[in-house]
């Protein structure tokens, strides 16, 4: 089954999400992420966990960071806490995790995403060869080499949706910068900060949380042509992203997404989406070149 999985930063987007035709979705776990996204506790996940049953929808959980020697362990004791709850999934980057989910026989509940890392279907198979239930493919890649992987390893996924998280920092700098520049406006968890580069007009989402500096591509991925042959390939999973986007736009794609997914012309779907909200930078990335931009 092609299963769509869309982040949730509150409570009530549960519901919505499923009415418009998401399959699963993901929090994000509060000191856990190198993301942008809302961060809830771990009591804070379990009630989001009772919802999410209620609504007959899946809930995975973000825990992306890597962890540091003096950290790994706190890490490892969240993530039992997480599977004796009952999540559905753990979205991972760290190796140092899945010895805890081994131990518990449920390494099924993992999935491997560290961010752009995964690029060959020899990598994707050796996680996938360790019990995880999923690996994702790096968003960066072109089309064929996405294809390529895909075509060659058992159960993947992919973000098909929303700005890519490129580069990732463990020092301040937003802080640093603004001791610097003597700013008195807050810095830090600010979600209306952006970066331009002088020779170019795309605005870079920027942000800072205890974990470091994440920022994002200036464009929002959009992948409504690319859904067919990403899923005749064999990609299980599709997944989309919604900070920085208005939730109206958010619950159309996943809706457009959908119908794609259903059998309508990608091409067409997308031309609808792109005239509806001319305001988003959206782009097909990298699928059909390798240059970076």
């Amino acid at each position: 089954m092609k299963k769509i999985s869309v982040t949730c930063e509150r409570k009530e987007d549960i519901a919505l999400f499923k009415e418009v035709g998401a399959d699963e979705v993901i929090v994000a776990l509060e000191g856990g992420v190198f993301s942008s996204l809302h961060t809830f506790s771990i009591a804070q996940i379990e009630e989001l966990l009772t919802q999410a049953r209620l609504m007959q929808i899946q809930l995975f959980v973000l825990m992306n960071r890597l962890f540091p020697q003096s950290e790994i362990k706190y890490a490892q004791q969240e993530l039992k806490q997480l599977l004796e709850m009952g999540v559905d999934g753990i979205i991972i980057a760290d190796p140092g995790l899945y010895q805890v989910a081994k131990e518990l026989s449920l390494e099924d509940k993992l999935i491997y995403s560290p961010e752009t890392l995964v690029t060959s279907a020899e990598d994707a198979k050796f996680w996938l060869s360790t019990g995880m239930y999923s690996v994702n493919i790096s968003p960066l890649l072109t089309e064929e080499e996405i294809l390529k992987i895909a075509s060659s390893v058992r159960h993947c996924g992919i973000q098909v949706f929303g700005y890519l998280l490129m580069s990732i920092s463990k020092r301040p700098l937003l802080t640093a910068y603004q001791e610097v520049a003597n700013i008195e406006e807050p810095l830090h968890h600010n979600h209306h900060l952006y970066l331009r580069e002088q020779k170019r007009d795309g605005m870079m989402p920027a942000y800072e949380n205890e974990a470091g500096m994440m920022i994002y591509t200036d464009f929002v991925q959009e992948s409504f042509a690319w859904l067919e042959p990403f899923s005749n390939a064999g990609i299980q999973r599709f997944e989309m992203y919604g900070n920085y986007i208005p939730q109206a736009a958010l619950l159309d794609a996943i809706r457009m997404y959908r119908r794609v997914l259903d059998g309508e012309d990608g091409e067409s779907v997308r031309k609808e989406f792109v005239s509806k909200y001319p305001e988003l930078p959206v782009s097909d990335g990298y699928y059909g070149q390798k240059t970076i931009r």
